[in-house]
This record gives C-alpha cells, structure tokens and sequence, in this order.
C-alpha cells in the first residue's frame, strides 16, 4: 500500500471519530457505535499491510485502542461529561464541523501530519468563503512550497485590502516572540497538499478548522486580499482563512481585536484594558512580564476623523502591535500591521504618553504556563432569556472554596462561543461573592460582592480576583442573550482544584408555584381594599422547626413587590387571610423592586399564610414563589389557596341613597348550604378600590327567614375594616331568606356584595 493511500484511510479514520463523537453527545448512541465498528474495520485492515510496519504502527495502534475504548464508554455510557458533551456539541458552526482536539495517547493527537492525505488533487468544489462585493476577486489553488519559521521572513508580513488588522498584528506578535513551536502548531500537514488542517482555540476548546489550498487573488489588480508578504509566503494565508471561516462572514470581514485573536491563535490569556486618562495599566508589571516574552501586547486606536489621521499618522479604528517601551522616556514602539502602495503610514512609529489619549484599548495576552500551574474548565449553556427577566437564582453559578491558609490568585476567563448573535447588545458579567459554603446566591443582596461590576459586550471576558484563606465563593454569570459559554479557572493551587455547579443553602426544595397577578387578583398594598385578594397560599410546617427561605420574584422591571407571611390555626386552612393583622405577621418589609426574599431562622410547627402583592393594583404579570428549607420533604408543604368565595358565586350592588338599611332576598335551593357573604362599600361611583383615607361608614350585617321574619342569624356588631365585612352562615333548608345590610347612619355611596356557597343559589 502507497502511503498516500494509508495516509487518506487514517484521514477518514479520524474524521469518522469526530463524528462518532459528536453522535455519541447528541444522544445518538448506536450510530456512534456502528461508526466505532467502521474505523475497527478499517484499522485491522491497515494493520495486515506492509504499511504497518513502515513508521505507522504505533499510530494505527493507538487510535485502534482509543476508538475500542470510546466503544466500551458508549455502552457504559459515561464517557462525556455534561461540559465535554456541551463543548461536542458546540462543534457545529454556519453549517461546518469544527471538532475539538482529540488526544490519542501520549504521542498522538488528531492534529498529527500523518492523519491528512498527501496528495495534491484538483478539486471540482473548492472551500470558498464569501468575498466583498466590491472587489473583483476570484479563487485559485495554490502550490505552497515555501513553509519558512524564519523571523526575518514572517516579520515583513502585513495587512493589505482586509480590514483585519487584528489577526495581522497577532499573528507579528506571536512572529516577534520567536516562538517557532507556536506558528508550528497553527497547521498541518506542512507541506504542499489539497487539504489542511489549522489549530485555533475557540468555543472551549483547540479545535481542527480543514481547509483546502485555494485562495482569492483579485482580477486585474496588484493588491492582496490575504495577509502578505515581500516573500511568496502562503501558508499564513492559510491559517488567516481558518480564521475567516471560523468567524462566518469570510473575506467581508467585520472586526475582532487583537486580544481575541491571538487567544485564538495561542491560548494565551487575553485582557482588555480601556486607556484612561492617557495611561497605561499597571506598566511596570507589563513591560517586565514583556521583556521576559511572556506576554504579548497591543494596542488599538479609537475613532478618529480623517483629517487627525493623516496628521497624527494613526489610523482610526486600527490595531498595533507593541514592540517595544522605554521605561525611562515612557515612549512606545508600535508596528503597523497595515502596508498601502503610497506609503502614507509609517510601518513602524514611537508614541508618548502625550499620544495616548488617541487609543482607546491596550491589549495584553499572558502566557498561562508562565503565571499558573493548572487551569479547569467547564462549558455550559446560558438557557435564561434576559437579564430584564433574569433573577439571581436562575442563571448560572458555581461554587469555589480555597482549600489553603494562604490567599490565592485566581483568573476566570468567560467564554462566549461563536456563533455571535446581536454582538453588540449582549452584556457579559462574572459576579463573585464570599459565601458560607460556596451555596447558590438568591439575590443579589444576600452576600457580600467580591468584585466590582465590570460587564462587556466583548466575546471573552477575564477577571482576576484573589480568595481569602479558606473562604468559599460563589460565581454568578450573567448575560443579557442566552448562549453557550465556557468559563476557565487558572490556579496555581493543584490539579484537583476545580469548581463545582452551586446548590441551594438548604437541601429540599419545594416545587416552585409559578403564578401571576391579573385584573382579578392584583389587589395591591395592604393599604388598599383589595389586597386580599392577592395570591394566597398556606403553609404547614408539620413537626420540625425548619430553617427556611422563601423569594416572590416577579417578570415586572420596575414594579415593587412583596410577600407577607401570618400566623394562622388549623382551623384557617384552605380560607384566605380576610384583613391585614399586623399582630400575626412573621415579618413586614418594605416593598422592593422586581422580588422580594426572607431567609426565616427555625421558623416553629403551625400553620401560616402567604400573601403575594405588588404595590400597586390592577397590574398583569407572573411570579414565581421560591421555597427552600433544611427539614424533611414531608416537613413542609405549601398549598394555594382557591380564591373563591365557594363553588358557586353571585353578586349584587346596590346604591345607600340617603338609607341605612337594604334587604337582600336569596333562594337556598338544597339543603345544608353554606354561605359567605362578603360586604364592601365603595364611596366612589367609578372606583373599586378603597385606601385607607377613604370614609368607611360602619355596616353589619343579619340574615332572616322571609316567610316568618325569623333570625337565621344576628351580628350585632359595627365593622368599618377596609377590607369589607364577611359574614359566614349555615343555612339548613331549602326556601327564601333574608340579607339585611345595615349601617349606622344614613349616607351615599354604593355597596357590593358578593356571596359564595357550596351549593346552588338564587339572588331573587
């Protein structure tokens, strides 16, 4: 067997593994498995070839024993995480397939040379990405025999038509660091061939970007479309247009910084530090860490108009690359990326700090292996639609401790995949507080912040905040668009330093009531007539004292709301509160915007009710009403109260007109019927709603026999409460009664009632 032939069975050896892989994350369990099956085939084929024993036994070997072993996890069915199943799944890009990095054994990974074909082919249907419409462009496959490391070679290299300055001026830096091993690991196989793979981190992880060897040259014309050179240098062009295609929109590029692209191109831990005031961040520490090369630095212009752009000799909206500082003149070196035919901007200029105020971002990249030992990641996915809609709670947190007596330095890099959607609205934030045991935070309010607000729309996001000695934290992401993102944990701590998806202080969570306030139900404050009739719910705590803590979050983005919580009796269960009685309450906060939270301490066994109020009435929109406790599951139990008055209503309204009594008359239709009325009185002609200022006159109410004038029942009582008078009846036979409603002295307004039974009725 030739060895191109060998060469093109482990390229589809290793691509028919991506595959089974990311089969495998999706749930596809046996087509994984028949895939596994193929490659077994394929490679027990190879391995009776004179090939075998030509160099590539061992590499045949070890993907023979990886893919049996994925086969063997597959029926196990544990051989991905949820993150590794996540970051598998990310793979999918505008319709491509970018897998990650897969390591065989210790000497093998899907990146090696050996595992893509060597030949050269024509090819019918060419890996072609879009081109700006303006240009008059066209693809041709290209011979690349030229695939020098050489400094001074790759240092002429420079941006011409593209507007991509910021993969120009990463790629010069990684060029001025004379790291060769880096530019070796951007692709493979490095030599003339129809098919490349290049290497570029993005999406939580290093994944393979194939290629094939055309590029656009533009009719007519000397000017290039890719990056360039003085030397016939094409391999770079390659790597530039894995970059392009990674990214979506090909040659109509639509901008990056340089940070973000050279964490793409080395993983190196990318900042981006807005220039204030015309000073440079912490420079004495940067330009240290820089003579020692184990950063890489930029610098980024901000708009400039036309005019101070030929003047100053920058240009508006670019990226530089950092070459060199002068602690001593504080004066900087920069190399323009960017090389026109006239020559009007210099590729290499010195700036002041007088010229700072011109720049808006300084870019660093920190070599990781230089500043940390360890590093842990996980991918997840942010499911949550909005921060408008978003509370505390529900996104995303992780729990970190420091295990040491000592503080630690630790760096948290955010990761927002590709693809970008609505780049620019989209606000990232990593929020960090000091917990007791690293336990999910609830709102915002509960622990003490560990770090300041710093959020941003850029794609990756890095924080560096230092953990008191064996203190736990929670991280809280945040993100204004649901996405997919992995967060990086550098430490220099040990290998098993890791954190952890964050739970609950307490461990039993009741299901949560997700409810709503409507035209019919949102009473409002207690200062209203209508706040009984807010959302109401019983609790029980059965036998056990129990800690508890329980959130009313609400969909409003401006709105206050509350809960408040009475002590209650057996008897009450099942029957809503009828009047605000500030002697029951267990706690009576104020209104707070957006949710309200109580964290009760041993709240005692008995019976309680829960109100759910907005300040305001008559609003329309749902709530969730969170509860979570240390007891039993069966310790607690919390039930929504029916809101009705009884399985059957009616209503009735009548006007005072200068009177102090009125007669209701009503039908009992079935025996044993029982009745409760409830008397509101209104001094308004258009308002349903009472407050406090309102003039209440007192009322009461009795209920007649109307054959015989008999009482049924008398309430000698005078009632003035906001919230109506209730009257509650047993009314044993069937046949025609009274409701006569009283007060004491003579006036205007109107008054409703309302009456409830559990059987059939009639208002005569």
């Amino acid at each position: 067997m030739e060895e191109k032939e060998l060469r093109q069975d482990l390229y589809e050896c290793v691509s028919l593994l991506d595959v089974a892989h990311f089969n495998c994350c999706l749930g596809n369990e046996n087509n994984a498995k028949q895939q596994c099956l193929e490659i077994v085939k394929i490679l027990n084929r190879l391995s009776k070839t004179k090939a075998f024993k030509e160099g590539y036994h061992s590499i045949i070997k070890d993907i023979s024993s990886y893919t049996l072993k994925f086969y063997d996890s597959i029926d196990k069915g544990n051989h991905f995480t949820y993150s590794e199943k996540i970051m598998w799944l990310s793979s999918k890009l505008y319709g491509e397939f970018y897998p990650p990095l897969t390591v065989y054994s210790h000497k093998l990974d899907s990146f090696h040379s050996y595992l893509l074909p060597i030949q050269k082919v024509i090819k019918e249907k060419t890996d072609i990405l879009p081109l700006p419409e303006s240009l008059n462009a066209h693809y041709e496959q290209v011979d690349i025999k030229n695939w020098t490391l050489d400094y001074n070679a790759l240092s002429e290299l420079y941006q011409d038509l593209l507007t991509n300055c910021s993969f120009v001026s990463s790629l010069l830096s990684i060029v001025e660091l004379d790291r060769k091993d880096l530019l070796e690991n951007l692709i493979s196989p490095r030599q003339d061939s129809s098919i490349f793979k290049c290497q570029l981190y993005f999406n939580g992880s290093s994944r393979l970007v194939t290629i094939d060897n055309t590029l656009p040259f533009l009719n007519d014309s000397n000017r290039n479309l890719t990056i360039n050179s003085n030397e016939n240098l094409y391999w770079p062009a390659l790597v530039e247009k894995a970059y392009l295609k990674v990214l979506g929109s090909g040659y109509k590029f639509e901008g990056s910084n340089m940070a973000i692209d050279t964490y793409m191109l080395t993983t190196w831990i990318p900042e981006i530090v807005p220039i204030n005031n015309s000073k440079l961040y912490d420079c004495d520490d940067v330009w240290e860490n820089y003579l020692s090369k184990s950063v890489l630095l930029g610098i980024g212009t901000g708009k400039l108009s036309v005019e101070l752009s030929k003047k100053l000799n920058f240009i508006s909206g670019h990226d530089y690359l950092v070459t060199s500082f002068d602690p001593i003149t504080h004066t900087i070196v920069l190399k323009n990326p960017w090389i026109e035919n006239d020559n009007s901007y210099k590729r290499t200029l010195t700036i002041s700090d007088q010229d700072l105020h011109h720049f808006k971002y300084f870019y660093i990249n920190w070599n990781p292996n230089a500043f940390f030992k360890y590093k842990f990641h996980m991918t997840f996915i942010y499911n949550v639609k909005d921060n408008t809609g978003t509370h505390m709670y529900q996104k995303p947190q992780f729990s970190l401790l420091n295990p040491t007596e000592d503080s630690q330095n630790v760096w948290l890099l955010l990761e927002k995949h590709l693809p970008l959607k609505n780049f620019s609205e989209q606000l990232i934030n990593i929020l960090i507080y000091e917990t007791q045991l690293g336990d999910k935070v609830i709102v915002s309010n509960q622990c003490i912040r560990a770090n300041k607000d710093s959020s941003t729309n850029s794609r990756l996001m890095l924080l560096k905040f230092t953990m008191k000695p064996k203190q736990a934290y929670t991280i809280v992401i945040s993100s204004t668009i649901a996405n997919t993102f992995t967060l990086n944990m550098y430490n220099n701590i040990s290998r098993d330093f890791t954190f952890t998806k964050a739970k609950f202080k307490y461990p039993t969570t009741i299901p949560t009531f997700k409810d709503k306030w409507t035209s019919d139900n949102s009473g409002g404050n207690w200062s209203l007539s209508t706040y009984i009739d807010n959302p109401q719910y019983d609790i029980e705590v059965k036998t056990l004292p129990t800690n508890i803590m329980i959130g009313l979050f609400s969909e409003f983005k401006d709105k206050f709301v509350n809960f408040h919580i009475f002590q209650s009796d057996p008897s009450g269960k099942g029957h809503r509160i009828r009047l605000f009685d500030k002697s029951k309450l267990l706690v009576n906060e104020k209104y707070s915007m957006t949710y309200q939270f109580e964290d009760f301490k041993s709240l005692q066994p008995g019976f309680y009710k829960i109100v759910a109020s907005a300040f305001d009435n008559n609003l329309n929109g749902a709530f969730e009403l969170l509860a979570i406790h240390d007891s039993p599951p069966n310790n607690i139990s919390i039930t929504k109260i029916h809101p009705s008055l009884g399985l059957f209503l009616q209503k009735k309204e009548f006007d005072w007109n200068s009177s102090n009594r009125f007669k209701l008359y009503f039908k009992a239709t079935q025996f044993s019927s029982r009745f409760t009325f409830h008397l509101k009185h209104y001094s308004h002609i258009n308002k349903n709603t009472e407050s406090l200022s309102d003039y209440r006159p007192f009322i009461r109410g009795s209920i007649f026999d109307a054959e015989n004038s008999q009482p049924i029942q008398i309430n000698e009582e005078w009632n003035d409460s906001l919230y109506g008078l209730f009257i509650d009846c047993d009314i044993q036979k069937p046949k025609t009664y009274i409701l006569l409603v009283e007060r004491f002295e003579s006036g205007s307004g109107r008054c409703k009632v309302d009456i409830g039974c559990n059987r059939k009725f009639n208002i005569l």
